[in-house]
């Protein structure tokens, strides 16, 4: 898809159109919009959409505040909407949000991708893990971080957190890994390791997202 030209507040850039999967798409079947400005900046917002004047109503709202400090789950909305894209991008526009909800909606687009791409289950909010995987009679359970906007290469993670994970491991002999999404540039990157834990990304391995299913099941 070719990005389009947009402003918001006072800045220029280009904006692309990307679905719950992070797949880019057209603005018509966009629910979050990535912009990259002309000074470098990224902004993120979710997009919007009025109800139709022949009736039904657009999608796209990522309107759940997910588990705080960690990924959470969120639904893609159905329906179609119309007009073109440069009233799409008005449209969107007047929802520009570059707050919790936008972030929120990007992270829970990784966790989606990545469940999907391992053949994952995704789990509910009180779960320790973002999905899991079970491989004959082997369980995984396997934590989903994304870097949005991060200043530097490094995922955190409570000690508390990183407690009751291990614990879940172990009482569900399980083996544990982390994957990372790292969508500050395009295309987004993969990163793998064993175990859970607050990593800097040059500890972990660089993978393709097709390698991660065979990964986490090795």
């Amino acid at each position: 898809m070719i990005p389009e030209p947009i402003t918001l507040d006072g800045r220029t850039g280009l904006v692309s159109y990307v679905n719950a999967a992070w797949i880019p798409v057209t603005p018509e079947q966009a629910t979050l919009a990535v912009v990259v400005f002309d000074d470098g900046g990224r902004g993120y917002y979710t997009v919007q959409s009025e109800p139709r004047a022949a009736g039904g109503s657009g999608s796209g709202n990522f309107g759940h505040e997910g588990r705080p400090g960690e990924v959470g789950g969120s639904g893609e909305g159905g329906g179609t909407t119309t007009g073109t894209p440069a009233t799409r991008t008005s449209r969107a526009i007047a929802t520009y949000k570059p707050s919790t909800q936008a972030r929120q909606a990007i992270a829970s687009a990784s966790e989606l991708d990545v469940t999907q791409a391992i053949g994952g289950v995704r789990t509910d909010d009180n779960d320790p893990f973002d999905t899991t995987v079970r491989d004959g009679g082997h369980f995984h359970g396997v934590e989903v971080k994304t870097l949005i906007d991060n200043t530097n290469d490094k995922i955190t993670m409570h000690p508390e957190s990183r407690d009751r994970k291990v614990s879940w491991g172990r009482s569900n002999h399980a083996a544990t890994h982390t994957i990372v999404k790292d969508v500050r540039s395009e295309p987004a990157r993969y990163y793998y390791r064993r175990g859970v834990g607050s990593f800097r990304i040059s500890s972990m391995r660089e993978v393709s997202r097709g390698d991660l299913a065979g990964l986490v099941r090795r």
